[in-house]
């Protein structure tokens, strides 16, 4: 697509708008083709809400048993999504299966007759539509119970070996927000956040397969680092309630992260918006969490949140409290 995607939340509001209309999945899809700026493939996995892990899982149920059978998973599934590659036409056919359309409703109007699932069989769990994977999945009452036990098995193996990161795609990504955070001293917030979320997006897609704890510890870090600077530039442009919501977020993947220093450092930055704006409260508050997290241990997280608790404490006027604080952000730095 010409024009940048949205995010999955963006088609998350419009299943929602959409659905509580009654209008199928098909006219769902094309709303957020047109509207969220993806191929047509996306807004049918979309228009489901659906992972791109569970869209590989329910093709793969789907095709089991059958010979020759194409094979998919989520890395696949999102190239084509993009279209960096095309399906062969065993596989278009299978999509078509799955997503109960025709190669035309998924983008590939020139491919060769497609099979078409009857809309019929699509079932409906509320407002939003279940793939026909699962009516053949919950149907499987006839198959053996060692079938079954081994379908399990064989689907959790695919499960543990999906790992789409390496060490090297994490360190260049690193990298990047690394130059990232550079120029964000000297760039314009507006333009900077246009950055910060391409990378976000690229960290979203990457954690939303299964991956490895310490790659997935990774990617919770990199993605505290940039909430909390799209956070800040939402502040500089006076976006208060956008800039809290933020920093919500880059705490909460602060603390999955389970980085010590890093936890800290997203509370110091966050209570920088209630200093400025109020409730001064809030500000001593975050301020005096990141101060005990750091557990007394010099650093320069624990210099700055100290300082930071001391100057709230000090525009409240309460002096002692000041003291104390600006005692223990003096003894870090030293």
């Amino acid at each position: 697509m010409d024009l940048k995607s949205h995010r999955p939340s963006c088609a998350k509001e419009l299943r929602e708008q959409v659905g509580n209309r009654g209008e199928p999945v098909g006219r769902l899809a094309q709303a957020i083709h047109a509207h969220c700026a993806v191929s047509l493939l996306r807004a049918q996995r979309l228009a489901r809400g659906l992972t791109l892990k569970e869209a590989a899982d329910g093709l793969n149920n789907l095709a089991e048993g059958r010979a020759d059978a194409p094979r998919a998973n989520g890395d696949q599934l999102g190239h084509w999504e993009t279209g960096r590659h095309h399906p062969r036409s065993a596989t278009l056919g299978l999509l078509c299966e799955f997503y109960a359309c025709t190669a035309q409703d998924l983008g590939f109007g020139n491919a060769a007759d497609a099979v078409r699932a009857p809309s019929s069989t699509t079932l409906v769990r509320g407002n939003e539509p279940l793939p026909p994977y699962v009516t053949r999945r919950t149907s499987c009452t006839t198959d053996s119970l060692e079938h079954q036990v081994d379908s399990a098995r064989r689907s959790m193996d695919r499960t543990l070996a999906v790992s789409t990161v390496s060490a090297t795609q994490l360190d260049l990504l690193d990298e990047q927000v690394l130059w990232s955070r550079e120029r964000y001293v000297y760039t314009p917030p507006a333009s900077m956040i246009t950055v910060l979320l391409g990378h976000l997006s690229e960290v979203e897609d990457l954690a939303a397969h299964r991956q490895p704890a310490a790659i997935q510890v990774r990617l919770s870090e990199l993605t505290a680092t940039l909430a909390t600077l799209i956070a800040d530039a939402l502040m500089k442009l006076g976006q208060l309630p956008r800039s809290q919501a933020w920093y919500a977020t880059a705490r909460n993947a602060a603390d999955d992260s389970g980085n010590t220093e890093l936890r800290a450092r997203v509370r110091a930055q966050a209570a920088m918006l209630p200093f400025y704006y109020g409730p001064l409260e809030a500000a001593v508050t975050l301020s005096r969490e990141a101060r005990i997290i750091c557990r007394g241990r010099p650093s320069s997280t624990a210099a700055f949140a100290s300082a930071a608790e001391a100057r709230a404490l000090a525009r409240l006027g309460d002096m002692a409290g000041a003291e104390t604080a600006l005692g223990c952000a003096v003894a870090a730095f030293e």
